[in-house]
């Protein structure tokens, strides 16, 4: 059962016998009496215990007790009741007009009224405790109207835009609005279950001060503790909290004191916790507690919302670019690969149905013109197939590559059209290291190179480089000696099936450029194409370049054969 406490007077006064007198008659009824002599005693007593009531005899050192009493109703919100000994005293009366005085208790030297003291003293707390659940109430209804306004706005924000950064950024400021704190942040759990936590959003004293990559390990600290078990943490004092980790506090240079934390719940998974800090007037109470899982709901279903949406437009967008990828593929196969195919069959009945009297020239004539025509094919179906592996879904595994090693790689594959075209390739003596996929990157070079020569000027001289790194990416880039590009846009080359020829007797069967482009944006890299102010154009790729303690180990040097090589391993007219 529970026992109200009793209640708590300070008495004002400096006569001993009155003193005693008083002290025992209210102790007779259950109240607790502290008394003071002096205007700093009394001040020290209010500071040390809480007291539900001020007695005032202001007779003696009037000025100084009043004063006292004053104070105190001021810092402590205490009613006060005077001691009088007559109606006469019209000049004590009006000494404490300003206190708004509770009540009057007289008081005369055969103790007539003393028994009345009691009675008068608990109706002046009754009025009192009216008088504060009225104002509790009164601000109880302001805060939830303010609250509701604050809820509403809040439901406004967060439905406005399904940017995830976007809602958080306005979430974590109007949630310190709600609940009146400190601070407020916004931590959003790692895509694996029970993984660690990152701050997406941070609002501390008016300023957003999201730290980058700021992250709790599973289980550190409070909003770890909320996000492992599910369930809101509400602590007055972090200091007594062995839950507490100061790793915010440490990097924010702010003394968190008070937390309450909830976690943000959706389809019955918790994906991350929002936080305050620093309850402003006082500690966080259960209306605190209810408003901020209210607050978690809705921030819940629009993190979540807003998630899925991004969902399916990457999804759409994925879909967007295999439908593109399908329709370049119908294309191919009924364009380029009807040709070869119609001259293969062509060729084969005419061997077929005139076998027995055509000449052997002829016949022989027509079996290469088949072969021919098969290897091409066979090379537009391997085409194909780089552009579907290059187009998958699958993660990218990005190395650091030696790009002398692969571009040597890929002029050993072209010597036979260096030697054919009388072409002169000229090769830098060391690399940046940049990061990248070898074979991949093979046939970027590739199909640089062997457009280079097929379509340069003639012969046909080709130079290989690259430009000083900036900002973490390098740009390759192989220039030609033709005509140039003579399209208005040089990007739509690499779009598929919409290739634009530099001369108009330009062959081929659209997919090189487009292989480019899908490769190297896998890669996290850009495709380019200019014509040179000089003569000729400029075809380029941008790969990030690979870390490296210093800028003597971020470089690969192009192989060079030794006397001891065979003809085949040494390209035609090779410089570098």
């Amino acid at each position: 059962m529970h026992v109200p406490p009793q209640p708590r007077i300070l008495y004002l006064d400096d006569e001993d016998s009155r003193i005693v007198q008083v002290t025992e008659r209210l102790a007779q009824y259950g109240y607790v009496v502290r008394t003071a002599s002096a205007p700093a005693e009394a001040l020290r007593l209010a500071q040390d215990e809480r007291y539900d009531l001020i007695l005032l005899n202001p007779r003696f050192a009037a000025g100084d007790n009043v004063l006292s009493a004053r104070l105190l109703k001021a810092h402590h919100a205490l009613p006060v009741m005077v001691v009088v000994q007559s109606q006469a005293e019209s000049n004590l009366l009006a000494q404490t007009a300003d206190l708004d005085v509770d009540g009057f208790l007289v008081y005369s030297s055969d103790n007539d009224y003393l028994h009345l003291w009691p009675l008068w003293i608990k109706q002046a707390l009754q009025r009192r405790a009216v008088q504060l659940e009225q104002e509790r109430t009164l601000a109880a209804l302001q805060q939830d109207n303010r609250n509701l306004t604050l809820l509403t706005r809040l439901a406004h924000i967060l439905t406005s835009t399904l940017d995830v950064q976007q809602i958080i950024s306005q979430l974590v400021q109007a949630i310190a609005e709600i609940v009146v704190t400190e601070g407020s942040s916004v931590w959003l759990r790692e895509s694996e279950p029970g993984g660690s936590l990152v701050c997406a959003a941070m609002y501390l004293a008016g300023q957003d001060i999201t730290a980058d990559k700021l992250v709790m390990a599973p289980g550190q600290g409070i909003v770890g503790w909320v996000a492992q078990h599910g369930h809101p943490a509400n602590v007055q004092h972090v200091s007594t909290d062995e839950r507490f980790s100061p790793v915010v506090d440490s990097q924010t240079g702010y003394k968190t004191h008070s937390i309450l934390a909830v976690p943000l719940i959706t389809r019955h998974q918790v994906i991350g916790v929002l936080e305050f800090v620093n309850k402003i007037g006082g500690y966080f109470d259960d209306r605190d507690c209810e408003l901020a899982e209210t607050v978690a709901t809705y921030a819940a279903n629009a993190i979540e919302n807003a998630r899925l949406m991004e969902s399916v437009s990457r999804q759409r967008d994925r879909l967007e670019r295999q439908n593109e990828a399908l329709d370049a593929f119908a294309h191919t196969v009924a364009h380029d690969l009807k040709n070869p195919l119609s001259l293969i069959v062509g060729f084969a009945d005419l061997v077929r149905d005139g076998y027995a009297t055509l000449p052997p020239e002829t016949i022989q004539e027509s079996l290469d013109t088949i072969v021919e025509h098969g290897i091409k094919m066979s090379n537009i179906v391997d085409a194909l197939l780089m552009l579907a592996s290059v187009g998958s879904d699958e993660e990218v595994v990005r190395e650091p590559v030696d790009m002398g090693t692969i571009t040597q790689a890929v002029i050993r594959r072209i010597e036979h059209l260096i030697r054919d075209y009388n072409a002169e390739v000229v090769v830098p003596k060391t690399w940046p290291v940049a990061l990248g996929n070898s074979s991949w990157l093979e046939e970027v070079w590739y199909n640089y190179l062997s457009n280079g020569l097929k379509y340069g000027g003639r012969p046909p001289r080709l130079k290989l480089g690259y430009d000083e790194p900036q900002n973490g990416v390098v740009r390759f880039w192989v220039q030609d000696n033709g005509p140039g590009i003579k399209i208005d846009d040089p990007a739509t080359l690499f779009l598929p099936q919409r290739h634009q020829p530099r001369d108009p007797l330009r062959k081929g069967h659209g997919l090189g450029l487009s292989i480019v482009q899908r490769i190297v944006n896998r890669l996290g890299g850009e495709v380019g194409a200019e014509n040179l102010a000089s003569k000729g154009s400029r075809f380029s790729f941008t790969l990030p370049l690979a870390p490296a303690a210093s800028k003597e180990q971020n470089r690969s040097t192009t192989p060079v054969a030794t006397p001891a090589a065979t003809p085949a391993s040494r390209p035609a007219n090779l410089r570098g």
